[in-house]
């Protein structure tokens, strides 16, 4: 069985309140094969693939295929989230801040583990294997491209360290931070304002004549707005149970899969 992870620049996150599908719960390879576990939204970083397709079924990479690290060659070992290539071996991964390495090679060898280094180990689990916290993040470039959009929370450089600031609302933020959260709020008439499907086009993404339309968590009352693109081009409101099979569970804000038997887009249970 042939185990990879897949990247995706998606801006979206499993919120407290909202139940996403679980790799069991995919009914097609589609779906599965583009399924990814959001954690945290940044301008550059990416999120982890889970699930892989198996025996015509939808696996979790880290709860239903159980292989032990330390069996591992390294390619494999770090194509596994659950495992983590340290001192000339693969073992189980426990936590960023486990792991120290020589300082030429630190900020590679911390990203290969899906971590950031704080000059002296790794920290801040980015696919969320672990509680993540601003306060982990060292180093103002980083702080500054963060923001945990299950807890609603932006990370701040105070001059000095890396603070989490809460967020109910898009007004009061610059117009940087709202780039910083552009998966929820949307900067229109210099100012911050909660996002729209009308807004679902992400600038650092987006190529000439491309318009990306995604579904959104809204900040200010956590129900899922959905939406997709429409005959004419245009990112609108829409119904998650009228979606084809291709945008069913991409579209749907991860909460609903395509079941080919009946034919129809259906929430997860």
């Amino acid at each position: 069985m042939k185990l990879f992870i897949l990247f995706s620049l998606i801006l979206i996150i499993n919120s407290a309140d909202i139940q996403t599908c679980l790799c069991s719960n995919l009914q097609t390879q589609y779906d599965c094969e583009n399924a990814v576990k959001f954690q945290v939204a940044s301008q550059d970083l990416f999120d982890l693939k889970l699930c892989i397709w198996n025996q015509g079924q939808c696996l979790d990479l880290l709860k239903d295929v159980q292989i032990p690290c330390s069996t591992l060659e390294q390619q494999i070992c770090g194509n596994l989230p659950s495992c983590a290539w340290y001192n000339g071996s693969c073992q189980t991964f426990t936590k960023c801040s486990d792991y120290k390495f020589d300082k030429n090679i630190l900020s590679q060898s911390c990203d290969e583990l899906n971590c950031l280094d704080n000059g002296t180990t790794c920290s801040f689990d980015r696919i969320g294997r672990g509680e993540q916290s601003c306060e982990e993040i060292a180093f103002e470039e980083d702080c500054q491209r963060m923001y945990l959009l299950y807890k609603k929370t932006i990370c701040n450089w105070n001059g000095s360290a890396c603070v989490g600031q809460s967020l109910s609302s898009c007004s009061s933020l610059t117009e940087k931070q709202c780039l910083q959260v552009n998966a929820q709020c949307a900067w229109r008439n210099n100012s911050c304002v909660k996002r729209t499907c009308e807004d679902g086009q992400y600038s650092s993404q987006v190529q000439e004549g491309v318009k990306l339309c995604s579904s959104y968590l809204d900040i200010e009352n956590d129900q899922v707005m959905y939406c997709e693109l429409s005959e004419e081009g245009q990112c609108v409101t829409s119904d998650p149970e009228q979606l084809d099979r291709k945008n069913c569970y991409s579209q749907s804000f991860q909460q609903y899969t395509w079941y080919p038997e009946d034919q129809e887009c259906q929430k997860c249970q």
